[in-house]
């Protein structure tokens, strides 16, 4: 299909391109399929400099941002003024999707195309400056409440932003997250007997992340070790059996995570990760490894494939347990084939892809 045949679209996304490579980029790459795309990112002006590390898209633009600029009002308004030319044209887009709410600032009064709002996190819970945390949430309903379609990645946000909805009620759509499926898939894995076993996790290491938990699994038990794979922006203890890997790119991932008997995640379930349904528990099954993460009530349909624990203590126990048993996968290569089928992002993307027909059909 020719650009010329293809509904424009403004994705406004609210990570840097070369963050971690996650759901915005893995929506970005499907809507470019049969739309014609322009990409905004922000990037720190501090990185102004910095190299690129992936393939970007066809179409793009950066929105920079400054230091401070959310929590000093003139650094804010220079920060505007900076970026007003990254946001010309805005009018001539069919479709604009936002990815972050404050970015919605910048969608004028005045644009008549479809508004769409994907929200994959509970934002407010994450946003650093508490005290700007009423701009970003009068922002966020602003947003619900002017957007045709609304994605949202579980059920718990789902639920707080149907709260917003007043006199409009947009479409309001479930899109959980997803992972792809390679065409051969690494064998499900159990690990030979040995003295001591590798555990590994790969993401975003921040406060939400119980490195505690690690630090006290390590002091009791001296047969196993930690490989933690991403940026942490937070400190990490000294320990020798606790080694950070730093960032993998995305695609050497599979390999990387061979040699570890088992994946964890490790989370405090806290106001931001209640909200969250994870990618990796997707990105782990793929891999055929022993899984072990905390519970919370939006990952517990995870419930065949990973082994929960509720408590350090029970985490613990379910650690010497599975010492003993060499740590096997919870679930067979039959149940892994049957849910990646049904929770790839391929799947993910029709239920996209039919949510803005039927909403561009109802709104022509």
């Amino acid at each position: 299909m020719d650009n010329e045949h293809k509904p424009s679209l403004l994705y406004i996304m609210g990570i840097d391109w070369d963050w971690i490579f996650q759901r915005p980029q893995i929506i970005e790459r499907h809507l470019e399929e049969s739309n014609d795309v322009t990409v905004i990112f922000p990037r720190s002006i501090l990185k102004l400099f910095a190299r690129r590390k992936s393939r970007y898209p066809r179409r793009y633009k950066i929105l920079w941002t400054l230091p401070l600029q959310e929590k000093v009002w003139v650094i804010g308004k220079l920060s505007r003024l900076l970026n007003l030319h990254v946001f010309q044209g805005i009018h001539e887009y069919d479709a604009v999707v936002v990815g972050y709410p404050l970015y919605y600032r910048y969608v004028p009064r005045s644009y008549p195309g479809m508004l769409i709002y994907d929200c994959m996190d509970n934002y407010e819970a994450l946003y650093p400056y508490r005290p700007g945390v009423g701009v970003l949430l009068h922002q966020e309903k602003e947003l619900v409440g002017r957007s045709s379609l609304v994605f949202a990645s579980s059920q718990r946000l789902v639920e707080k932003l149907k709260v917003y909805c007043s006199a409009h009620v947009p479409r309001m759509e479930l899109l959980r997250n997803g992972t792809d499926v390679p065409g051969t898939l690494p064998p499900i894995s159990v690990p030979s007997r040995q003295e001591r076993y590798m555990l590994g996790y790969f993401g975003t290491i921040a406060e939400w992340f119980d490195i505690g938990l690690l630090s006290e699994s390590l002091r009791q038990m001296d047969n196993i070790e930690y490989r933690l794979i991403g940026p942490a922006s937070i400190p990490l203890p000294m320990h020798p059996r606790l080694v950070s890997e730093g960032v993998v790119h995305h695609d050497a991932l599979y390999a990387a995570v061979q040699p570890y008997a088992c994946l964890v995640m490790p989370f405090l379930p806290n106001e931001a990760v209640l909200y969250v349904d994870p990618v990796k528990l997707y990105e782990y099954i793929v891999m055929g490894k022993c899984i072990i993460a905390v519970s919370y009530p939006e990952i517990e349909r995870f419930e065949d494939f990973v082994y929960f624990y509720h408590s350090p203590e029970e985490y613990i126990r379910l650690l010497r347990d599975l010492v003993r048993e060499g740590f096997p996968p919870k679930y067979t290569a039959r149940q892994r084939q049957c849910f990646l089928e049904e929770n790839s992002w391929q799947a993910r993307f029709r239920t996209w892809d039919k949510a803005l027909e039927e909403t561009r059909n109802r709104n022509p």
